[in-house]
């Protein structure tokens, strides 16, 4: 089994390898909807409710759009 390792998993990290006057970026952090809410509304309210309150280093999802600037 090989380690994981990785370098690019926070804004911070892309900031820093990619930098503003060089790059144009519009990245953000981001969650799908529950897919495992066992057909309860009750649960899907709950998971969509602790989606949109968890603290960045939680969401699912890191979205990078990035254009070099000329």
């Amino acid at each position: 089994m090989f380690p994981a390792f990785y370098r690019l998993n926070t804004l911070c990290d892309i900031r820093r390898l990619f930098p503003e006057p060089r790059f144009r970026q519009a990245s953000y952090y981001w969650d799908a909807s529950p897919s495992y809410h066992f057909d309860s509304p009750f649960v899907f309210r709950l998971f969509s409710w602790l989606h949109s309150v968890s603290p960045n280093a939680f969401k699912t999802m890191l979205m990078v759009f990035m254009q070099k600037s000329q």
